[in-house]
């Protein structure tokens, strides 16, 4: 599970949450959340690039940011990824800092991401009051959670589970009967973080609903319910896209990170109607995401948002293409 998180062909993304998060490999979830957060977001820690051998070979100018470059043959002596990361976050140290600083505005913050950050601290109780009073942040956080807990049975929060044994956390989620009206409620909450300026809760729901659409099938659940996840959670990956259409760096990092295309292959593949099953929900999904769309639009204009918000312009768009280009070209 591990390989699969690191090998994605990502950009920006500041978590990924892992879709089999509560599979086996359960009580590994915070190690690999490290990891892939790591190896996506555009901040690595010292110690895990610590090998990583840092290119001299051109100096950029004093406040100059980068431009897209074109690297040279696949002869030529290859860079890994890290390593081409981390000279970009080494050469432009202040384009790098804003850069996570304004995906952490509309996304989850590291801590908050390995579920330490203060509003996860509270009650859920607690974060139901601010969210029903518009505070974006706790919107996210209270519909993550409550789909976590839904569908898990346990929360997302690391405060929650500190008394709790790894063994005992995993008798849980295997004991834990999946409620589906839970896991609307939190989408409810989640969609309307992204009106508010969270857009990244939309993501949020692209991978949790996937979770909860595994949570069932190994729980043995009508495929209707399964399916019906299923197809939102392809649904809101496309609201993401079109969301993000202004930022490509963006919609490379968040959109393409994760293939929809695992889930539903591990469930159906062995089926012999798979392609009837996969074209069924992808119809279902795009009419979903056409709703999502629509109400997506009349919400953000409602209030006074922007449609399809631009985060990343001038130095900033240039240094999020960079980041790409090391993920398409590492040498």
């Amino acid at each position: 599970m591990k390989k699969i998180l690191i090998l994605l062909v990502s950009v920006i993304v500041v978590a990924v949450f892992l879709i089999v998060w509560f599979s086996e490999d359960y009580g590994n979830n915070t190690e690999n959340r490290i990891e892939s957060s790591d190896q996506i977001k555009l901040s690595s820690s010292d110690e895990e690039h610590s090998e990583s051998k840092i290119s001299q070979e051109s100096t950029p100018k004093q406040n100059e940011p980068p431009e897209v470059s074109t690297r040279q043959s696949e002869s030529d002596e290859q860079i890994d990824v890290a390593s081409c990361l981390k000279e970009l976050e080494t050469k432009y140290p202040e384009l790098n800092k804003k850069f996570h600083q304004i995906v952490e505005e509309f996304y989850f913050s590291r801590e908050e991401m390995l579920g330490e950050g203060g509003y996860q601290s509270m009650s859920l109780d607690d974060l139901k009051i601010l969210a029903d009073a518009n505070d974006s942040k706790a919107m996210m956080t209270y519909g993550s959670e409550l789909i976590w807990l839904s569908s898990l049975g346990v929360r997302q929060s690391q405060q929650s589970s500190q008394y709790r044994t790894h063994k005992e956390t995993k008798e849980i989620v295997s004991n834990h009967v999946v409620d589906p009206e839970g896991v609307r409620r939190g989408e409810q909450y989640l969609f309307k973080a992204g009106v508010f300026g969270k857009v990244g809760s939309i993501f949020e729901m692209y991978l949790l609903l996937d979770m909860v659409a595994l949570q069932l099938d190994k729980k043995s659940a009508e495929p209707d319910l399964i399916n019906e996840f299923l197809a939102k959670s392809l649904a809101y990956k496309k609201l993401l896209g079109m969301i993000h259409q202004k930022d490509l760096a963006l919609q490379k990092g968040f959109v393409d990170s994760m293939s929809w295309n695992d889930t539903i292959q591990r469930m159906y593949a062995d089926h012999a109607d798979y392609e009837g099953i996969r074209k069924q929900i992808e119809n279902n999904a795009e009419k979903m995401y056409q709703d999502f769309k629509s109400a997506w639009i009349k919400e953000r204009q409602y209030y006074g948002f922007d449609v399809y918000p631009d985060y990343l312009q001038g130095e900033l768009e240039k240094f999020g293409n960079s980041y790409l280009d090391c993920y398409q070209h590492p040498f």
